[in-house]
């Protein structure tokens, strides 16, 4: 994973450096759209680089990083600030849920989404239990996932229809 603060497109420091980032109001006479920053967690590489691919296509969300474990999510966000934390729930040597908890229990502040191929009662309630804003299956539509990731950026959630009836239900 590369990370290069200098390239963040609002051209500004992240959260908590010398002169820190303004919030995206005026700067030269006009305003600019607040950029969502994206942590992006996944095992396989190839569904890692999709969705790299798909929000680069974006214009209010960049992504800030991509780890290819749990292990790596709470040093790498520590770098990133990322605003909102994609997490695969399966991946090796820490699972996206451990990592959420971890990554939340340093960073309350950051929004998580889990994604997985699949839901279960139990990963629906231990999502919500370590504190995620939605859990999304991979078998939706992708095209569906930037709007997600604005809405949990602005504090709502983003819990896929199964995870959600699930939850509704009282099986989670």
């Amino acid at each position: 994973m590369s990370i290069d603060p200098a390239s963040d497109p609002r051209g500004t420091a992240p959260r908590g450096a010398k002169g820190a980032r303004d919030s995206g109001g005026e700067a030269s006479g006009r305003a600019r759209p607040r950029m969502i920053r994206l942590l992006i967690a996944d095992d396989h590489p190839a569904v890692r680089v999709a969705l790299v691919e798909l929000f680069e296509a974006i214009d209010d969300i960049h992504v800030v990083g991509a780890c290819a474990d749990g292990i790596e999510v709470t040093p790498t966000a520590e770098l990133t600030e990322p605003d909102v934390v994609l997490m695969d729930l399966q991946m090796p040597r820490m699972s996206g849920l451990e990592a959420t908890r971890e990554l939340l229990a340093a960073q309350p502040h950051v929004r998580v989404v889990v994604l997985s191929g699949h839901v279960t009662p139990a990963w629906a309630q231990e999502a919500m239990v370590a504190g995620a804003a939605g859990f999304l299956l991979k078998e939706e539509d992708p095209g569906d996932l930037p709007e997600r990731i604005r809405i949990v950026a602005a504090g709502g959630t983003a819990w896929s229809e199964a995870a959600a009836e699930l939850c509704a239900s009282g099986q989670a």
